[in-house]
């Protein structure tokens, strides 16, 4: 644990499928926001808004995904002005896509496990986008700091 108060969770849930079991509604003391498409099922808003959650409604992007851009826009009216972004193949990939990512901490683990590309096929990332800024080791992990060329001293 570090020193300092906890981040706001903040969930896309494009159908609102979260379980409101789910540990992060007794995380924080922070109430999760959980962003969802305005078609979302009605009733699963109800369910999520139970445990505490608040639900911001965002438009699907021309793919069905969550518009990126509106996330985006709803977060700094909130004044989120800084996100940590964690999540699957197709999260990493829309903000890569955008150019929305400034830093990336990519961490290796010696633990050998199958699963998805980092990020899908045909996002045009090339290797002078991101230079090696840092790098720690945690025990066995070693966590690497990308940051976007031109944002920083190079």
């Amino acid at each position: 644990l570090t020193a300092g108060q906890s981040p706001r969770a903040i969930v896309l849930d494009s159908n609102l499928r979260i379980p409101v079991d789910a540990a992060l509604f007794n995380q924080s003391h922070l109430e999760p926001w959980i962003i969802t498409a305005a078609d979302s099922p009605s009733k699963n808003k109800e369910r999520i808004r139970e445990p505490g959650a608040k639900i911001f409604e965002i438009n699907r992007a021309a793919n069905g995904k969550l518009d990126i851009e509106h996330l985006l826009k709803l977060l700094a009216i909130e004044g989120i002005r800084v996100l940590m972004v964690e999540g699957g193949q197709q999260v990493i990939t829309d903000f890569l896509y955008r150019k929305s990512v400034n830093e990336i901490l990519v961490t290796i683990t010696p633990t050998i496990c199958s699963g998805l590309n980092a990020i899908e096929s045909g996002v045009d990332l090339t290797k002078d986008m991101f230079r090696i800024s840092g790098k720690a080791e945690f025990g066995s992990d070693l966590v690497i700091r990308l940051c976007r060329r031109g944002l920083d001293a190079d």
